[in-house]
């Protein structure tokens, strides 16, 4: 691989890394969006329905930004003077903070609904 292939498949790389936390982003604004709006509103069973097919699909831009930041990772190790383990822990701590911002929305949920609860009852 030359050096314009290697360039060419970095960016690839960082563009497609790039996207899966935009889709992340787009469906946790969407779940908070939907828990405050409706969620009070939801029987306990379209709760769980929304709630396990929201996490079953925000795990896929989860793993696809740290399949990512690890493949630029390892792309760009030759250029580094750093080991690798130097930056396992941005690669993870990125990851550990799309996981937080899941259960956070999760925990949002719960607590829209409790209020609402509350509020009627």
């Amino acid at each position: 691989m030359n050096e314009y292939e290697a360039l060419e498949a970095l960016y690839t790389v960082r563009a497609t890394t790039s996207s899966d936390a935009m889709s992340f982003v787009t469906m946790l604004f969407a779940y908070l969006a939907a828990a405050y709006v409706v969620g009070p509103n939801l029987s306990r069973f379209q709760v769980w329905t929304i709630t396990i097919l929201y996490t079953m699909f925000i795990t896929m831009p989860i793993n696809g930004v740290l399949a990512g930041l690890h493949d630029i990772g390892q792309m760009t190790q030759p250029f580094r003077d750093a080991p690798p383990a130097r930056s396992d822990w941005v690669r993870y701590g990125y990851v550990a903070v799309l996981w937080l911002g899941w259960l956070v929305s999760l925990i949002f949920m719960y607590q829209t609904r409790r209020a609402a609860r509350k509020a009627t009852g």
